[in-house]
């Protein structure tokens, strides 16, 4: 049964209220429940984490303010978890099947980030210590393929990806047609996917006005 005020059965602590005036032990409401092995209860008498929160119905948020703001942390009834700042609603949005997205409630990949104004910039990847290169990171299991495709809109214009594990290919358009690859040697073919030589063509070459090819060293 619940309890009335600060009560306890001899191994649970629990804090309760009583509705109209009513006996306590029958019509009391376990506000908060702190359990023989220190976990706490608020919504529950049955707390399965050091701090377990459960809502009667809807959403369950905790807030936290500072003297300048306020955060709110929600857990709504899909299972989203959701992270509220104090200038910004949905800040970062952790959906129930594992996708994240940072400017979306609805992300559709497992890190979504969307901007819909302010700078050009949408994220920045830098290293602050000298003596060490600022690199991102993108792999694929073997036999896979690993890269980053360019979107104007909804349409890709272009991609850049691996070819097997030691190449890179480059494609535009929307069917990702391939215009350049450069082997595993070093070796960039133009309109060939097997390039034989540093420098492969398959068409001619144009230079405009005054410029010129030298072949060894040039003059």
């Amino acid at each position: 049964s619940a309890h009335t005020g600060i009560t306890s059965d001899g191994t649970d602590l629990f804090f309760g209220t009583a509705n109209n005036s009513q006996s306590p032990d029958t019509w009391g409401t376990d506000l908060v429940t702190i359990k023989s092995g220190g976990n706490v209860g608020i919504g529950t008498t049955n707390p399965l984490q050091l701090l377990h929160l459960k809502a009667a119905s809807g959403n369950v948020s905790l807030r936290m303010d500072t003297t300048s703001s306020a955060n709110v942390m929600t857990v709504n009834t899909s299972g989203d978890y959701i992270f509220n700042t104090n200038s910004t609603a949905n800040a970062v949005y952790f959906k129930d099947n594992g996708n994240v997205g940072i400017g979306t409630t609805g992300p559709g990949y497992r890190l979504d980030v969307q901007r819909s104004a302010g700078s050009d910039f949408i994220s920045n990847f830098e290293q602050t210590t000298t003596g060490w290169a600022s690199l991102l990171r993108v792999g694929a299991v073997a036999n896979n393929t690993a890269g980053i495709a360019f979107y104007g809109d909804t349409s890709q214009v272009g991609k850049i990806q691996t070819v097997g594990t030691s190449g890179l290919s480059f494609h535009y358009g929307s069917s990702g047609t391939e215009a350049m690859r450069i082997n595993s040697t070093g070796n960039v073919g133009i309109g060939t996917t097997g390039p034989g030589q540093q420098l492969h063509l398959t068409e001619n070459l144009r230079l405009n006005d005054t410029k010129s090819i030298y072949w060894g060293t040039a003059a």
